[in-house]
C-alpha cells in the first residue's frame, strides 16, 4: 500500500523524561520503524535504528554502557553517532570497519518535548521545527495532553486544520452555529507553512475566557490559524488581553495508530482547576471528533466537494502533497519480513558521511522497488555515466558486474555472487590483511545476505577501511550527526 508519510522533516518522538538511566533504552515507533532512545555520555537524548547491523537484532532489547547502546544478541556496542564502538569478537577492535553502522537520527528538546529528524539532509538544509513565541513567555501557563487513536494520520491531522467543522459539530462545547466562520478570509502561504485568520464566536453557555463586559455581549474572537509541515496544527485564539495558544502535533506510528498530542498554554486562570476544567472540555472535543471521522469513507466519494470556505483546508493539503510528489515520500524505504509484515529505514544524515554505508542501503532498495523509472527489482542502481542506463532507463546492472569481474581479476581475486547480485572485495581490502595474518578471521567477512533476504551488493564489511568504488551511485551531501539548535529558537540537544 502507498503511505502519506513524509521524511526529511521533525516529528515529536516523546518527552525527556521517558529516557532516564533507569528506562533506557526506550524503543519508539514512528513512521513504521522503531528507534532506540538513549543517554550518552554527556546525558544527551540520542536515536538510532532500532537494529543491529550485525544480524538485524533489536538493539532497544540490549542495553546502555559507557554511553553506547549493546546489542543483546553479540553485544556489537554503537554510539550516538551510529558507529560501532566495541565488537567483543575482535581482539583488534581498530579492525572494526567505519562501514559497520546503523542509522542516527538528530534529536533536540523543544517546548518539553523530544523532536526526532526523520531525513538525511544535513542541518543546514533541514526545515524549522514551528516556532510559537508564546511558549518561551513565562507569563503563559502550560497545559499537555496526549492520545492514541486507532486511525491513518491523514484524517484526523486535516480534522483538526478543517475549522469550519468546529461552528458545527462542537456546538454544544466552544462552537457556535448561529455564528460560523465565512469565506471572507485571506490564506498566506510560506515555505513550510499554511496560515489564515479569521474571527468567530464561540458558546456563550460555555466560557472558554474569562468575561470581557468591556468588549460587550459574546465579542469576537480573533483566531489564528497554522499547519506547519508536516504534522503540527497550531490554534491560537484571543479575546481583549486573553490568549489560548495551542500546539497539536501528529506522529503515526503505522498504518493505523498515530499519537498526538495538545500543548496549550495561556495567559489567564493558570490554575489546576482551570487546568482539569479546560482537559475535559479538550475530551469532550475530540470525543464528538472522533464519532464522525470513523464514520467518514472520503475514499468512495468519486472526488470530494470542496466549498469556498474549505480554501485553507484545500491549501494546506496541497502543501502536503506537493512535499510527497516531490520526494519525501517514504515509500522506497518500506521493505518486507519474513514475517509477513513490513518495515521502514528511513535514511539519517549518517549516510552523507558514508557512501558505503549508503550505498548498501540504496542497494537494498533497489533489490525491492527497483530503479525509479528503471530495471526492475534485482538488479543494480546504475548512475549517469552509463551509457546504456542513459539510453535505455537502465542496463540491469551488466555494467556494473562487468566491471566487478575485471577489477577482481586485476586484484588477483574473484567476485563473489550472492542472490544473483555480484559483490567482492577490493584490491586494497583484500590486501589489508595478509592471508598470514592469524587475525584475518577478524579482518575480512565477506558480505552474506540474510536467508530470504535480498543481498547487500557491492561490499564487504571489513576490518580495513574500505575503498569506495567510485562507478557506483553518488551518496548525500556530508554532515554531522550530532544534534544542535538547527531545528529553530529555542531547542536544544536533548538532555
Amino acid at each position: 500500500m502507498k503511505r502519506e508519510w513524509l521524511k526529511g522533516f521533525w516529528y515529536v518522538v516523546g518527552e525527556p523524561s521517558e529516557v532516564t538511566v533507569e528506562t533506557q533504552p526506550v524503543r519508539k515507533k514512528l513512521l513504521g520503524m522503531d528507534i532506540a532512545l538513549f543517554l550518552d555520555k554527556d546525558g544527551n537524548v540520542r536515536a538510532l535504528h532500532d537494529m543491529c547491523a550485525h544480524m538485524g537484532a533489536k538493539l532497544s532489547l540490549g542495553k546502555v554502557v559507557d554511553g553506547n547502546l549493546v546489542c543483546p544478541y553479540h553485544h556489537f556496542a554503537y554510539g550516538g553517532d551510529g558507529e560501532c564502538a566495541v565488537v567483543p569478537a575482535f581482539t583488534d577492535q581498530s579492525k572494526i570497519s567505519p562501514a559497520l553502522l546503523v542509522d542516527s537520527y538528530p534529536v533536540v528538546v523543544k517546548y518539553g518535548l523530544l523532536w526526532v529528524y526523520l531525513g538525511d539532509e544535513p542541518e543546514d538544509k533541514r526545515p524549522p521545527i514551528v516556532d510559537i513565541p508564546e511558549f518561551n513567555d513565562p507569563n503563559f501557563h502550560p497545559l499537555y495532553t496526549k492520545y492514541e487513536w486507532e486511525c491513518s494520520l491523514r484524517p484526523l491531522l486535516e480534522n483538526l486544520i478543517d475549522f469550519t467543522h468546529f461552528s458545527y459539530l462542537h456546538g454544544n462545547t466552544f462552537g457556535n452555529a448561529d455564528h460560523p466562520f465565512r469565506d471572507n478570509y485571506a490564506v498566506e502561504r510560506s515555505k513550510y507553512e499554511v496560515s489564515c485568520r479569521v474571527k468567530v464566536k464561540f458558546n456563550e453557555s460555555i466560557p472558554v475566557f474569562p468575561p470581557t463586559p468591556e468588549l460587550g455581549p459574546n465579542p469576537d474572537i480573533d483566531s489564528y490559524l497554522r499547519f506547519h509541515m508536516p504534522t503540527v496544527v497550531v490554534n491560537s485564539f484571543s479575546v481583549g488581553p486573553y490568549k489560548d495558544v495551542t500546539l497539536f502535533h501528529f506522529t503515526p506510528i503505522d498504518d493505523n495508530t498515530v499519537v498526538f498530542g495538545m500543548m496549550g498554554v495561556r495567559n489567564f486562570e493558570k490554575t489546576e482547576t482551570a487546568d482539569d476544567r479546560l482537559r475535559n472540555l479538550g475530551n469532550t472535543i475530540l470525543e464528538e471528533d472522533r464519532v464522525v471521522l470513523e464514520s467518514c469513507t472520503p475514499e468512495v466519494l468519486p472526488g470530494q466537494a470542496m466549498i469556498g470556505v474549505d480554501k485553507y483546508l484545500v491549501a494546506c493539503r496541497r502543501m502536503y502533497d506537493g512535499f510527497l510528489r516531490d520526494g519525501h515520500d517514504i515509500d522506497r524505504h518500506v521493505f518486507p519480513t519474513a514475517r509477513g509484515k513490513e518495515v521502514s529505514v528511513i535514511p539519517s544524515p549518517v549516510r552523507g558521511a558514508n557512501p558505503m554505508f549508503a550505498r548498501r542501503w540504496a542497494m537494498k532498495e533497489v533489490s525491492v522497488h527497483g530503479n525509479p523509472g528503471g530495471p526492475a527489482p534485482g538488479s543494480l542502481p546504475v548512475t549517469g555515466g552509463c551509457a546504456l542506463a542513459q539510453k535505455a532507463g537502465g542496463c540491469g546492472g551488466a555494467c556494473s558486474k562487468a566491471r566487478a569481474k575485471k577489477e577482481a581479476k586485476a586484484a588477483g581475486g574473484t567476485p563473489a555472487t550472492t542472490g544473483g547480485v555480484d559483490t567482492m572485495l577490493t584490491e586494497l581490502e583484500i590486501k589489508a590483511v595478509p592471508a598470514s595474518d592469524p587475525k584475518a578471521s577478524e579482518g575480512v567477512v565477506a558480505p552474506v545476505a540474510a536467508p530470504g533476504a535480498a543481498p547487500a551488493a557491492g561490499d564487504a564489511v571489513s576490518g580495513s577501511a574500505p575503498v569506495e568504488n567510485t562507478a557506483a551511485a553518488p551518496a548525500a551531501e556530508s554532515t554531522p550527526v550530532v544534534p544542535s539548535d538547527a531545528a529553530g529558537k529555542g531547542s536544544e540537544p536533548a538532555k
